[in-house]
């Protein structure tokens, strides 16, 4: 990571099987120490690959979550 990579938006269920948590987390340590602009949600629920989300679950709040970072990332 240098001063070229671009800002980067994160989600991340921690009842994800299949992916570690600490990947997210040295990502966002990565990104931090490179000064680049990084946003991270870690949700309790969501499994693996949860696409837009499942209702009434946390993973099913990370499209306004985006939409939000999107905003202020322009």
């Amino acid at each position: 990571m240098d001063s070229t990579t671009p800002p980067i938006f994160r989600v991340y269920a921690l009842d994800d099987e299949a992916v570690p948590v600490e990947n997210s987390l040295h990502l966002m340590s990565a990104m931090r120490e490179a000064k680049r602009p990084v946003e991270a949600h870690l949700l309790r629920e969501g499994g693996y690959a949860f696409g837009v989300g499942y209702p009434n679950t946390p993973s099913g709040n990370w499209i306004p979550l985006f939409t939000a970072w999107l905003g202020r990332a322009s």
